[in-house]
């Protein structure tokens, strides 16, 4: 990015769409010697807090607009729902502090993202999805942003098995340790979700701290009940067509 501010300091020659993707965001788990959820989270977080202060102070700022979200809000506990996750829209033309309760999902992003470029949809899906709506008529929140970085304590915080743990505490850590010798913490996406996120609830709550079953709204709960009897009724009308009448051989 500095190098293209560089030879074009108008910013001109940045390309209109970039994506741009953090690590350090899925943790280690309990993994023995390495940086602990808690760590990495911050990391993660602080390098988007750095990446929008660098274009807040660029000359493409008061044309730009950031969305932030996670490549993947799949389980885990939440009170509302086990997919829930954050998403952000930052820029000069996004209502100061707006919070917004509606339904969004990924495609909404899309679909946004979409309609900023005058771009067609991909697919069905972010053609119908609902766009973010929480936009100014003109860019009211300039401001260049400063990036806050996280305690010194929480960014160098490494696992390690509790000094102080009692026998059962130290079997449990046994336990997970060998559930994570198994999983595969390199590559994205590879190791067990639920696993994992129950290692992140133990090395922040503590390892004996029970992680709550995942929760699912129930608006998910009607749509698979209705899902499940259209399919039941599917199946009954196909045996009831394919069913061939009893022979009555005594005639």
């Amino acid at each position: 990015f500095d190098a293209m501010l560089q030879n074009d300091p108008s910013g001109s020659t940045v390309p209109n769409f970039e994506v741009v993707r953090f690590g350090r965001d899925h943790t280690q788990g309990l993994n023995y010697g390495k940086a602990s959820a808690k760590a990495e989270v911050s990391d993660n977080d602080y390098a988007v807090g750095k990446f929008v202060e660098t274009l807040s102070a660029s000359p493409i700022w008061k044309n730009s607009a950031v969305f932030v979200i996670e490549d993947d809000a799949q389980n885990g506990p939440d009170h509302v729902d086990g997919h829930r996750s954050i998403g952000f829209v930052i820029s000069p033309w996004i209502k100061s502090g707006a919070i917004s309760s509606k339904f969004y999902n990924t495609n909404s992003f899309l679909r946004t993202m979409e309609l900023l470029m005058n771009a067609k949809p991909l697919s069905q899906y972010d053609a119908i999805a609902d766009s973010i709506d929480a936009w100014d008529a003109a860019p009211n929140n300039s401001a260049p942003y400063t990036a806050i970085l996280p305690a010194p304590a929480i960014l160098t915080e490494v696992l390690s098995p509790g000094t102080y743990y009692t026998k059962l505490q130290k079997q449990e850590y046994r336990r997970m340790m060998a559930l994570e010798s198994k999983m595969d913490m390199i590559h994205a996406d590879a190791a067990d979700p639920a696993i994992l996120n129950e290692m992140i609830w133990k090395s922040v709550k503590g390892i004996m701290a029970k992680m709550p079953a995942p929760a699912q709204h129930p608006m998910f709960a009607k749509l698979a009940a209705r899902k499940a009897a259209k399919i039941a009724a599917k199946t009954a009308s196909v045996n009831a067509k394919t069913t061939t009448p009893a022979r009555d051989d005594d005639d």
